[in-house]
């Protein structure tokens, strides 16, 4: 079932962001993949994104870069921050900690179709 929602995942390992790049379109997410600041400003500043994904293998500066970026471009779009140990993006609205590729998946989904308390 596909869903409408765009995704800018931030990724400094190739083999890392082609891997979850593949597992966001699998579940049905329009995908951009960038390693560098450069990238991710040059991509905010021409598309609409629902989502932003900084992985947990981007330095520190950088994360905070991206997110800094984000939050000036597309003041609406949450900002999920993959990490080790500790989160650093102050604020992030979602953080996950060392996540299988079924966690990641799960709380995407779930970002987009929460499930309704029964």
């Amino acid at each position: 079932m596909p869903i409408d929602k765009q995704i800018l995942s931030v990724a400094e390992d190739e083999s890392v962001r082609r891997t979850k790049h593949m597992l966001l379109e699998e579940i049905g997410f329009s995908v951009v993949s960038v390693s560098t600041l450069r990238e991710v400003e040059y991509v905010i500043n021409k598309s609409k994104f629902d989502l932003v994904i900084i992985g947990r293998a981007v330095n520190e500066t950088l994360k905070r870069s991206v997110a800094d970026a984000s939050r000036r471009s597309l003041p609406q779009t949450p900002i999920l921050e993959l990490c080790n140990v500790s989160p650093v993006i102050t604020g992030a609205e979602y953080v996950l900690r060392n996540p299988s590729p079924d966690e990641l998946a799960e709380l995407v989904k779930s970002i987009f179709h929460p499930k309704k308390p029964k």
